[in-house]
């Protein structure tokens, strides 16, 4: 990729748990995919995070501030915030509730659209902790989170219908994996 990666400075505050290298491997690809949504006119972090605060439901919202406090302590602990656990939580909690408006919108878009589940705040939670859960960190870690939901996973992993349908198929397709490797 030539994307020039703006979010570089982000990389050292990566505990060491994972390679440099992988790191900023995919924060390229989150950087370039932020690029990509811009030129194509979609909606950037922010006014993602003003159309959901006005729109998505309070039921969800509801879910995703009960899921808070379980994500952070389940967190290693070379993971965890630094500068404290509020500040950290509510930069989880804006990036959950815009990426739950981007990808229960992407059914208009995409033909598929994708719920909040519990394991979301856990993986939005590690995409924060990659980069240092401060305030600059939150849009790479939404691009980032956004690259693996939506690119990696794939919306039919956390499908509103079928319920998590790719997540099934992928506990299914291990489950048989694991019997013959280790009957």
């Amino acid at each position: 990729s030539t994307c020039q990666n703006p979010w570089r400075s982000h990389l050292n505050a990566m505990p060491s748990v994972l390679p440099s290298r992988i790191l900023e491997q995919w924060v390229s690809c989150a950087a370039e995919k932020r690029e990509v949504r811009k030129d194509q006119g979609q909606h950037g972090y922010l006014a993602l995070l003003r159309k959901a605060q006005d729109e998505v439901p309070h039921e969800t919202r509801e879910k995703i501030k009960q899921d808070l406090p379980r994500t952070f302590s389940a967190l290693p602990g070379e993971l965890q915030p630094k500068a404290g656990r509020d500040t950290a939580e509510a930069a989880l909690e804006r990036l959950l509730l815009a990426a739950e408006w981007r990808t229960c919108t992407a059914q208009t878009f995409g033909g598929l659209g994708a719920s909040y589940t519990q394991g979301m705040s856990f993986l939005a939670a590690m995409c924060l902790a990659g980069l240092g859960f401060d305030e600059t960190a939150e849009e790479s870690g939404f691009w980032l989170f956004m690259l693996l939901v939506e690119d990696v996973l794939g919306l039919h992993f956390f499908a509103e219908w079928p319920p998590l349908l790719g997540f099934h198929a992928m506990v299914a397709d291990l489950g048989e994996h694991v019997h013959s490797t280790c009957p």
